[in-house]
């Protein structure tokens, strides 16, 4: 992924949901934590605009204006 001129790398768990993000430098700019239905666990104020997290790898997309996450055509609400 590039936001800006910046280049990004997902690291993806077991079941497809994005931990973190990796920059050239190797380093972590930013990491999510979710409990089990897909709340994120972390700050929701990222430092890198991204908008695949919870189970990102399979299509999982945050909508930011409503905090829902589309879910290919119905969106989803953890709460």
């Amino acid at each position: 992924m590039t936001r800006g001129n910046q280049s990004y790398w997902y690291s993806f768990e077991a079941i497809g949901t994005v931990r973190q993000l990796t920059d050239p430098q190797s380093q972590v700019p930013d990491t999510h934590f979710y409990d089990a239905w897909g709340n994120e666990l972390t700050s929701p104020h990222s430092q890198v605009p991204n908008t695949f997290r919870y189970v990102g790898w399979h299509g999982y997309y945050l909508d930011t204006q409503s905090a829902l996450m589309l879910l290919g055509v119905r969106y989803y609400g953890a709460n």
